[in-house]
């Protein structure tokens, strides 16, 4: 979610620069712009990918859906990227039909990037509600990688601890192995 605001962010900062001016006056700016509206789009694809590659992977169990079932099915992720592409390419025609960028113009593509952030503050609280709730979940069990990999696996087995723990302490671990350089 970070990035997708970041690239916004760079697709309204290319278009108040391009204010006032034609493409071919600021051509490096709008290339930057274009580059931008570019990087959104491959957001949306892989966030997309993600979603249809490890749907599966990605429901939720009983108990799962007692603890989090405010949140909506993974099948609702395929529909955000859905209307985050057909907004894309409204967005992409209106500014591909510009040679210059009036004020109004401006206007009206930060407009349509504040229209992207409508279109995902939705599922970014949910997201941060699911962190919350695996935060108030963490417990005090002790978890190491795995000797032969290194690496921590997370899910359920019997002997294994839950996953807002797992999740907790997997980021504590990550977190110190950062801090140590």
């Amino acid at each position: 979610m970070r990035q997708f605001q970041d690239e916004l962010s760079t697709v309204r900062k290319f278009a108040t620069q391009m204010s006032g001016r034609s493409r071919s006056v600021a051509f490096g700016w709008a290339a930057s712009l274009d580059q931008a509206r570019y990087n959104v789009s491959l957001i949306v694809d892989r966030w997309r990918y993600f979603n249809e590659s490890a749907q599966d992977r990605l429901q939720m169990t009983p108990v799962e859906f007692e603890l989090y079932g405010t949140i909506p099915s993974v099948h609702h992720a395929p529909e955000i990227c859905s209307e985050l592409e057909n907004m894309l390419a409204r967005t992409n025609r209106y500014i591909d039909a510009l040679e210059a960028f009036s004020t109004d113009e401006v206007r009206i593509i930060h407009e349509m990037a504040d229209a992207f952030t409508l279109e995902i503050n939705e599922d970014k609280d949910y997201i941060t509600e699911i962190a919350v709730q695996f935060e108030a979940q963490a417990g005090e069990v002790a978890l190491s990688p795995d000797a032969s990999t290194g690496l921590i696996m997370i899910g359920e087995t019997e002997d294994s601890p839950q996953y807002g723990e797992t999740f907790a302490q997997t980021r504590e671990i990550f977190m110190s192995h950062l801090k140590e350089g």
